[in-house]
């Protein structure tokens, strides 16, 4: 007889690629806690859940959340085997253009939360569990996005170090989606309107396919991988990105 699957743990759970994360992993039996800021809906979200369900509100870019959650996965009553670290922040700006408060929080967020909430899991998974990385294509750099690029190329060192360091019998898989149809886009204030339709990916394709490579033990998949053609473009939209930005600047600036 098989173990049930084990209690998992969703960061950034509200939206987007975490809440369809949440929705797969309910479908394959995982009892669950949700983590994001938005309690409305967190709440919203594990009331059509099928298994049961924890809801933590907690900001993550804060001391206090993060402890809240460090404290939680570290709980012997009732351990955490899956952690999810899929909470992102950030803003598309020039690293000049970005206030101390931002870029603390993208580190926060993106790196020191990813950190300390892998350390305290690994610390409970004696032989078993798993830890996924939400990292992203633009870890390699693009204008714009210096800082959390940055950010998701620590979480692709991370995954690459964990797999080295985990116990045997642990799963870490670095998960790398290319364009997703998320309200994060817009939160970041990226502008994906030149993104041809087929491009782009559904938060529950992201989900189903990085659940199945870690279910395979994958230490990295890319949902979404761009072919050559798509990686042309996306080097093109980095080249002209500073240029854009700068005639926007003037038109706003002449604007009424």
């Amino acid at each position: 007889m098989s173990d049930p699957p084990p209690r998992a743990l969703v960061t950034g759970a509200s939206s987007g690629i975490g809440a369809a994360l949440a929705r797969e992993l309910a479908t394959r039996g995982h009892p669950l806690v949700l983590v994001a800021r938005r309690g409305d809906a967190l709440e919203r979200l594990a009331a059509e859940l099928p298994t049961p369900t924890d809801v933590v509100v907690a900001d993550l870019a804060t001391e206090e959340g993060l402890r809240t959650v460090e404290d939680l996965i570290t709980d012997t009553a009732d351990p955490v085997r899956l952690l999810v670290n899929n909470a992102a922040t950030g803003a598309f700006a020039r690293l000049t253009e970005q206030d101390a408060a931002t870029l603390d929080a993208t580190v926060h967020v993106n790196v020191l939360a990813p950190l300390r909430l892998s350390r305290a899991a690994l610390r409970r998974m004696d032989g078993r569990g798993g830890i996924m990385m939400i990292s992203s294509p633009v870890a390699v750099g693009t204008v714009g996005l210096t800082a959390y690029a940055a950010s998701k190329a620590f979480l692709d060192a991370l995954g690459r170090g964990l797999v080295a360091e985990a116990p045997a019998g642990v799963r870490i898989t670095t998960v790398a989606p290319g364009y997703t149809r998320t309200e994060f886009h817009d939160r970041l204030g990226e502008d994906v309107s030149g993104i041809p339709d087929r491009w782009w990916l559904t938060p529950e394709d992201v989900a189903r396919t990085a659940l199945d490579a870690h279910a395979r033990g994958e230490q990295r998949v890319e949902p979404g991988r761009p072919s050559t053609a798509q990686r042309a473009v996306q080097k093109a939209r980095r080249l002209t990105r500073p240029v854009t930005a700068r005639l926007r600047r003037r038109g706003t600036s002449g604007s009424a």
